[in-house]
């Protein structure tokens, strides 16, 4: 009797005595700021916040207040932003790819395609390169806009509705890219060239993501892939429940990816083996995020989680207010979130 008295003190104490307590969750909102509906990335550089709108603005705002510092206006939908690169930020949208000064907001060039940019621009030696909607690999000098080569790599059956949408990735001189047709695409890099190309069963919306030689990629077959990047050949493969559109995160030994069949799964990124999954309460369509150990998403309903990257163990979740994330960054314990609803948030993280 005496030993169960003291197990109910020491719960109780743990429940009441704010210094046995951890706190794990979301905190108050810091700021909010409308920006209108966005699918495009948050982009973090030198204090400010980057985020593009289907209104046809990319927004830059202050990281830490949430006050505009200025607006691009777009020739249409923005879809798409990179990272910043040598102060210049890449753009895709409607039937355009723009780079604009990252400090400035003025305009450095706009180059016009012949179908939508969602593909997220990939920037790497002296070339920026985009896919398009209109099936066609663009590849741009970084500096001036000016056209180097564009590769189609298979002709689009209907524009704006089949074509490229992953993001390309590059790696040791080689481009990759996956496309609506089923394949996956590497490139030599400079001349647009192609190398080789591999079958998976479904189109590839999913950005691809290579490391140490390998190419991982996601299809909405439902399938991971993981690719010898100088052959092509098949490593391994694992087979999920629902298709993906997420972006695979490498993160150590470990291949992390979201589903639309509701569930995060951690993966050897070596072997394809499942490490753990955890199922979450609506599709994970969008990227996830690992910081300090501590892995975040949100699902198309309207939840935000928090998991332990090694084991999958739910930290915390958070049920919004009606809207879903659909684009997260981590910063100085502040999440940044680019929500349905048409604002973006930022959050204090009660993770100690």
């Amino acid at each position: 009797m005496m030993k169960r008295w003291v197990i109910i003190i020491l719960l109780l104490s743990m429940v009441f005595y704010p210094g046995c307590r951890r706190t794990l969750s979301l905190g108050q909102i810091i700021w909010k700021y409308e920006i209108g509906d966005a699918l495009s990335s948050i982009i973090s550089y030198n204090g400010k916040l980057f985020i593009g709108s289907e209104n046809g603005y990319i927004y830059c705002l202050d990281e830490d207040t949430g006050n505009l510092v200025f607006k691009y206006e777009a020739r249409g939908t923005v879809w798409s932003l990179s990272g910043v690169y040598n102060g210049k930020l890449y753009i895709g949208g409607w039937n355009h790819i723009y780079c604009i000064d990252a400090e400035k907001g003025s305009l450095i060039f706009d180059i016009k395609t012949e179908g939508d940019i969602y593909s997220t621009p990939q920037v790497y030696d002296s070339f920026v390169y985009a896919g398009s909607t209109d099936g066609s690999l663009y590849c741009l000098d970084r500096n001036t806009g000016a056209l180097i080569w564009k590769n189609q790599p298979f002709r689009s059956i209907a524009p704006r509705e089949r074509g490229i949408y992953s993001s390309p990735a590059v790696d040791n001189g080689k481009l990759y890219v996956g496309a609506d047709d089923g394949y996956v695409y590497c490139l030599d890099y400079k001349t647009g060239k192609l190398l080789w190309k591999y079958k998976a069963f479904g189109e590839i919306r999913s950005p691809l993501e290579v490391d140490s030689g390998k190419a991982y990629v996601g299809s909405l077959d439902g399938n991971i892939y993981c690719l010898n990047g100088n052959t092509g050949e098949l490593v391994w493969k694992y087979k999920t429940e629902g298709g993906i559109q997420s972006t695979p995160i490498i993160y150590n030994d470990n291949l992390y990816i979201g589903t639309d069949g509701c569930y995060v799964y951690c993966l050897n990124k070596n072997t394809g083996k499942l490490i753990w999954k955890y199922k979450t309460k609506g599709q994970i369509q969008h990227s996830l995020v690992i910081d300090n150990g501590k892995l975040y998403t949100g699902d198309t309903d309207c939840y935000l989680y928090c998991l332990n990257e090694n084991t999958g163990k739910l930290i915390w979740k958070h049920k919004t207010d009606n809207w879903a994330a659909y684009s997260l960054k981590i910063h100085k314990q502040k999440i940044y979130i680019e929500s349905s609803n048409g604002y973006c948030y930022c959050l204090l993280i009660n993770d100690k």
